[in-house]
């Protein structure tokens, strides 16, 4: 018998159907990499805006101007009040998951609305005993804080 020497259509066959599964493995792994890069970009946003949140309210405290300071009946907004009727306010809004910084003039006009935090899960703001407490949980990360408030 003779031998058949190079590339005969069932070998053909056999590396074009072995090069395809090959090609779906490796894209199926990528693929499931690229989707857990995004899921590790949203999660490292977190710190992030709980810093701009804390920059605000410290910039709020260390001013040394605050005269007054209510929190919301639900716990969920804080009104700062400074001289001449100004009023700094932090508001959740409990259906979007996201926390506004908002800055009222005297007269009652609003000058600057300021999204500070979205993918909020909670937030609770509570004032006793001149201590602004804050407990915030974004992205299910849980940041607690304490401002201490000094009324001129």
């Amino acid at each position: 018998m003779k031998t058949e020497k190079g590339l005969t259509l069932l070998s053909l066959v056999t590396y074009v159907i072995a090069m395809l599964i090959a090609i779906g493995i490796v894209s199926s792994l990528i693929k499931y990499f690229y989707r857990n890069v995004d899921e590790i970009v949203v999660d490292n946003n977190t710190p992030e805006q709980y810093t701009r949140l804390v920059t605000y309210l410290t910039e709020d405290v260390n001013s040394g101007s605050i005269t007054n300071c209510k929190v919301s009946e639900n716990g969920k907004g804080v009104n700062l009040y400074m001289p001449n009727g100004v009023i700094h306010q932090y508001a959740y809004d409990e259906a979007n998951q996201k926390l506004y910084y908002v800055a009222i003039d005297g007269e009652g006009n609003e000058q600057t609305e300021i999204e500070l935090c979205d993918n909020i899960e909670s937030c609770d703001f509570n004032f006793a005993e001149s201590k602004l407490r804050t407990k915030v949980s974004i992205n299910s990360t849980i940041y607690n804080n304490a401002f201490y408030l000094n009324f001129e």
